[in-house]
């Protein structure tokens, strides 16, 4: 339990496809706070668990006010931090991975 005094300043989440679901509980500390987010992305596992396509996940995240990136998997940076919903779907397939990480961070 959080004092409610205290800012939410990150997140970090990785579960599997249920990661909407997981966020979806938080979004009131989500709206109040505008954590920083990074979470692991897998659109192909989201359908069958969330109930959510990838590119739901990623518009929805942009309509609570955030910026989209990827995580590079060799150093850990972002890529560019303003990335559409295309775009991240594009180098989630390239990836040839099973997910990739995203970067959500409040505009």
């Amino acid at each position: 339990l959080v004092p409610s005094n205290l800012p939410i300043n990150f997140i970090k989440i990785d579960v599997e496809g249920a990661e909407y679901n997981a966020l979806l509980g938080c979004q009131g500390i989500i709206e109040r706070h505008k954590p920083t987010i990074v979470s692991e992305f897998s659109p192909d596992l989201m359908p069958g668990i969330s109930h959510i396509t990838g590119p739901e996940y990623l518009k929805w995240l942009l309509s609570l006010g955030y910026k989209l990136g990827v995580v590079d998997t060799l150093d850990g940076h972002p890529t560019n931090q303003d990335m559409s919903i295309e775009a991240i779907m594009d180098a989630y397939y390239a990836r040839s991975a099973d997910h990739i990480d995203i970067l959500a961070r409040p505009q």
